[in-house]
């Protein structure tokens, strides 16, 4: 009916929030910068935190304490494909249709599960996939997106995140770099036609900074955010809420970035064999016909 409200989660913004409450689960590492982050914000109230290890659980609680923050109710007992699909719209204007995955052969989870659990331990069995995966996933329009997943071996930390296009290359890890094609030299990788011969990597990269790395990160930096990138993501997180807007990640984006590893682990499992990802109208119709089968 034209006159009901729409059920659609894509664009989809809750009434402005005066003050956002937030509850951290895991007080890790990650977890532990996200609070310091947070307690940069403005319009935040720290009101939970949940941690296996009652430690961290402290610490957390020390944390609000040293910042001013009243103390959390406690509760204690036991990154790189998102900003990929934010840069090439998926779920905007294209959206992921399949992948194909390769792994290398199960062995460094086997010895470790040997080594600190013993022999006969049943964390030693059951493993068939091995943890350096490699799928390569392609969208409805053709662009194509290259994951590397390696969670064992004895590596240097690691987040190469490159874009490259017809016209242009960019990369922020390790290394950050620019190429841009040249349209006076007919196709020729180097600067932007209008640009001055002699401009540096600095100043494009200045020049093409995103206005939240601009205004946003540069306010986490002068407070001293731990983590500028991180830093953005939570402010915006807060920003949308508190003033009513769409979030910039939706429930669609987080079950699609999610089941990645799963179908991962299928290709592998079925000899890199393609397997298609399913989008929002395919995950229901799946739903359904997957009560129905169980009902009979």
């Amino acid at each position: 009916m034209k006159n009901e409200p729409s059920t659609h989660v894509l664009g989809l913004a809750h009434p402005p929030i005066p003050v956002v409450r937030i509850g951290l689960i895991d007080l890790g590492n990650r977890g532990s910068l996200t609070l310091e982050r947070y307690m940069l914000i403005e319009h935040v109230e720290i009101k939970a935190l949940c941690e296996i290890r009652p430690g961290n659980l402290a610490k957390g609680q020390t944390v609000l304490a040293k910042g001013g923050y009243p103390a959390a109710t406690g509760y204690a007992g036991e990154n790189g494909l998102g900003p990929v699909c934010q840069i090439l719209n998926i779920h905007r204007s294209d959206r992921l249709n399949y992948l194909v995955s390769i792994s290398t052969h199960q062995a460094g989870m086997t010895e470790y599960a040997r080594r600190t659990f013993g022999k006969g331990s049943r964390s030693t069995t059951g493993l068939p996939v091995g943890r350096h995966e490699y799928p390569l996933i392609h969208t409805v329009k053709g662009k194509t997106i290259q994951l590397q997943y390696c969670t064992v071996h004895p590596r240097p930390y690691s987040r190469s995140h490159t874009i490259c296009g017809t016209r242009g290359f960019a990369q922020k890890y390790p290394v950050a770099a620019i190429n841009l094609e040249d349209a006076r030299s007919g196709g020729g990788i180097g600067i932007a036609a209008g640009e001055a011969a002699n401009v540096t990597t600095e100043e494009l990269l200045q020049r093409y900074q995103h206005p939240f790395t601009a205004t946003i990160g540069k306010e986490g930096a002068l407070k001293g955010a731990p983590n500028e990138m991180n830093y953005i993501m939570d402010y915006r997180l807060i920003y949308c809420l508190h003033h009513g807007l769409p979030l910039d990640m939706d429930v669609y984006d987080a079950a699609e970035w999610s089941c990645i590893t799963e179908l991962s682990e299928q290709s592998v499992l079925n000899g890199s064999r393609p397997v298609e990802i399913l989008h929002a109208g395919r995950m229901e119709d799946f739903s359904q016909r997957f009560k129905i089968e169980r009902e009979n």
